[in-house]
C-alpha cells in the first residue's frame, strides 16, 4: 500500500471512533462523521479493489453497507425531526457500520497476509481488533441505556485505544507494502 493510502486508512478508523454531538435545534450532527470516514476508506481501498481481486471482497461489501447506513443516520434526523430516540437510533447505525467494516477490513488483512506469505505480521490483528470491538459496542450499549457517565468513560477509552489500534493497523500495512 501507498503511504497516502496507509494514512487515509488510519485517518479514517480515528475518525468512526469519535463522537462529538452538536444540536441544531431539534436536529443533532456528528461532527467527525462516520461518512467521511469510510469515505476515506473507500479512496484508501480502491486502488486494491481493482487491481487484486483476493484483498478486498468482503472488505468491498461492508465498505458499501457501512456507506448506506452512515448516508441514512445522516438523513434520517431530517426526515423525522424531532423524535426523542433520533441520536440513539444514529449512533446504533454508526456503531453497528463500524464495527461490520473493521471487523471485515481486519479479515482481509490477514487473509491477504497469508496469502502473501506474512502471517506473522497479522497475528496479534484479530485479538486487538476484538478488544475495539468490545468497546465500541460497550459504549454504544452504555450510551442507548443512558449511562452517560459510564458512556463518556466507555467514548474515551475507545478513543484512546482506537489510536492504539491505528498505530497497530498502521505498522502491519507497512510490513504488508
Amino acid at each position: 500500500m501507498k503511504i497516502r493510502d496507509i494514512v487515509l486508512t488510519v485517518i479514517g478508523l480515528i475518525l468512526i471512533s469519535l463522537r462529538l454531538i452538536v444540536n441544531f435545534g431539534s436536529i443533532s450532527v456528528d461532527i467527525f462523521s462516520d461518512f467521511l470516514a469510510f469515505v476515506l476508506f473507500a479512496i484508501a481501498c480502491a486502488p486494491y479493489f481493482k487491481e487484486d481481486s483476493f484483498f478486498g471482497k468482503k472488505t468491498k461489501i461492508a465498505l458499501f453497507a457501512a456507506l448506506a447506513l452512515n448516508l441514512l443516520a445522516v438523513i434520517l434526523p431530517f426526515l423525522l425531526p424531532g423524535s426523542s430516540m433520533m441520536s440513539k437510533i444514529q449512533y446504533g447505525l454508526s456503531a453497528v457500520a463500524a464495527i461490520y467494516f473493521t471487523y471485515y477490513h481486519m479479515l482481509d488483512l490477514v487473509r491477504y497476509a497469508g496469502v502473501i506469505s506474512r502471517s506473522a505480521v497479522t497475528r496479534s490483528l484479530m485479538v486487538t481488533w476484538t478488544f475495539y470491538g468490545l468497546i465500541a459496542f460497550a459504549a454504544y450499549f452504555a450510551d442507548f441505556s443512558g449511562y452517560m457517565v459510564v458512556s463518556m468513560v466507555l467514548q474515551g477509552l475507545l478513543i484512546i485505544y482506537a489510536l492504539y489500534y491505528s498505530s497497530v493497523i498502521y505498522k502491519t500495512l507497512k510490513n504488508l507494502s
